[in-house]
């Protein structure tokens, strides 16, 4: 306010009291904006007493006691100003309530997120918040402890509540502080589902270890045997062909197996493609098998033409693999038949919301994967916590499997249908979204033997593995092409510099001293121009990502094939003469 304009009005009222003794009214003080003008004027009135002959110490007491009671109003109306800025722009919900729980006021978010508006006073607070045998038991704490804390959900929210004690206000005796934790607690959701996850799959780790080393001795006895057996007919003049396929068809199973294992870890990374259930089952058959009780066999019932679902391979398999370790289990050492089968159902929203998995998950077509086994069955009580982490009913179990599962379908918009009777066996059926697009093709291409053009390359064979440079420099020599070996990086840059002639780069990923990535670097520096073939056990689209490369590199697969690396050199070698 204008400080020259308040004087202007006090000297008015001034020259009116001298000039006419009219004395101010009590109206025309409250009236004054400005306090202090308003002091002024009543040290005017007590003036215009004097004059009068009153009682100056009486008039001066009064007007000092009529000034602070002013003041206190001012800076109580300014402490309500600054109190209701404060709230509305409070990132939460905050209310009062009277000791019968009627609202007395409501500020902050409290319209928009539960509806509670200056309407609402008077009204009961549990026609409001939802959850009032919540808000109840929180006043139980507060009597105990003097602050009470709960959550409930709302239009599809989750919020935190804190009740206090408010003692020093007329009305309420309670206050309400609402905040929405909506974010934080899907987050720790996450967290936790990760946690579960990891912790159940180290859990299978060690299940599956003991059944694929037995696998794998398996597949090195045969390989070991028809490889004597091979250089024994070969010594006495007689074909070794016979040898040589089951060598060839051993080392197919043996490298099928740890490509089901890769897949079955998944490196860590979430890939949602479309995925054929049928297709996944069928590749982990072997695995499958590895993973349970001796007396335990498979009966394999899959639809073929299945639709595909849109998911994560890895995390799919591992959901398999949990409902196939726990039907073994459910065993107990003795024989039995799972029965693992695929198919395509049509099911409602009704049918959806009375089971387990996504809240979000709508009627429609689903894929249906159900594991059904003979064994001991569960009661009412075990079924109502089977989902629960950490609970189990084996002495050594961990109560991750399920728990995992669970997490795994929610993040897929799932569900899953558990049937159990004790002493009759339980099926569990899970149901996944059906997806608008088809599964990729999986399974091994057998490529055709390449048949290089006429004039080899130069090629640069990098791999730590003493036989696995031995065999390709053969493969290739063969081929006509001349080969530079390395046995790691730092090898690698050294023969480009004897050698800048060179054409093709076959380059391991996993090396000693300098791996693959840091070699992939410093080739393109010296040479950018030159072409490179990555190799690695692991999956194409994981080592391109990892090396966040993507031009002028090929990549083949181990293990691979004598055809396949003369297949690929080739192929990458004709593509650099067309473009030259």
């Amino acid at each position: 306010m204008d400080e020259s304009d308040a004087i202007g009005r006090v000297g008015a009222r001034l020259r009116q009291l001298l000039d006419h003794g009219v004395e101010l009214t009590e109206d025309d003080l409250c009236g004054e904006p400005d306090l202090r003008a308003r002091a002024a004027l009543r040290l005017l009135n007590q003036l215009a007493r004097e004059r009068r002959g009153e009682n100056p110490r009486e008039a001066d007491e009064l007007a000092v006691e009529r000034a602070r009671v002013e003041a206190e109003r001012a800076d109580h109306r300014r402490a309500q100003e600054e109190l209701s800025v404060l709230l509305r722009h409070f990132p939460g919900a905050v209310w009062t309530t009277d000791d019968d729980l009627r609202v007395v006021s409501a500020a902050g978010e409290c319209a928009e997120l539960l509806g509670l508006s200056e309407a609402s006073v008077g009204e009961p607070l549990t026609r409001h918040v939802p959850a009032g045998g919540l808000a109840i038991g929180a006043l139980h704490a507060v009597a105990d402890l003097g602050r009470g804390n709960y959550e409930f959900r709302h239009a599809g929210r989750t919020f935190q509540v804190t009740v206090s004690p408010l003692e020093e206000h007329q009305r309420a005796s309670l206050i309400w502080v609402a905040a929405d934790v909506t974010e934080r607690r899907q987050v720790d959701a996450e967290m936790i589902r990760a946690r579960l996850e990891r912790g159940q799959k180290l859990e299978q780790i060690g299940l599956l270890a003991g059944g694929i080393a037995l696998d794998f001795n398996n597949l090195l006895t045969s390989i070991i045997g028809n490889a004597s057996l091979a250089r024994t007919a070969m010594r006495a003049g007689e074909s070794a062909d016979e040898y040589i396929d089951r060598l060839e068809q051993q080392a197919d199973v043996a490298a099928d197996l740890s490509r089901q294992l890769l897949a079955y870890s998944g490196q860590g990374r979430v890939v949602v493609q479309p995925v054929n259930l049928s297709d996944t089952v069928q590749q982990m058959a072997t695995l499958l098998q590895s993973s349970v009780s001796k007396g335990a066999s498979f009966d394999f019932r899959l639809a073929s033409g299945l639709p595909a679902v849109r998911a994560d391979s890895a995390q799919i398999r591992q959901l398999i693999m949990n409902l196939i370790t726990n039907a073994s289990d459910a065993l107990g050492g003795k024989d039995g038949v799972i029965v693992l089968s695929t198919s395509v159902v049509e099911v409602d929203e009704g049918f959806l919301r009375g089971l387990e998995g996504a809240e979000d998950a709508p009627g429609g077509r689903y894929v249906c994967l159900e594991v059904r086994d003979p064994g001991h069955g569960m009661d009412a009580e075990t079924m109502e916590r089977m989902f629960d982490p950490f609970f189990s009913t084996k002495p050594d179990g961990h109560g991750l499997g399920l728990a995992a599962t669970l997490g795994i379908l929610r993040g897929h918009r799932g569900k899953v249908r558990v049937s159990s009777t004790p002493g009759e066996g339980t099926s569990v059926r899970i149901f996944l979204p059906v997806s608008a697009r088809k599964a990729e093709q999986s399974g091994r291409y057998l490529a055709p033997v390449y048949e290089p053009p006429p004039g080899g390359g130069v090629v640069l064979v990098v791999d730590d593995e003493e036989g696995v440079r031995r065999m390709v420099t053969a493969a290739l020599t063969e081929a006509d092409h001349e080969v530079v070996a390395a046995a790691n990086g730092v090898e690698a840059l050294k023969r480009l510099a004897e050698r800048p002639d060179i054409d093709v780069v076959l380059l391991d990923v996993m090396m000693p001293q300098m791996d693959g990535a840091q070699a992939l670097r410093l080739l393109r520096d010296r040479a950018p121009n030159i072409r490179v073939i990555l190799t690695s056990g692991y999956g194409e689209r994981s080592v391109l990502d990892w090396l966040r490369v993507s031009d002028k590199v090929d990549f083949l697969k181990k293990p691979y094939r004598v055809e396949d690396v003369v297949t690929k050199v080739g192929e990458v070698l004709e593509r650099g003469r067309e473009r030259d």
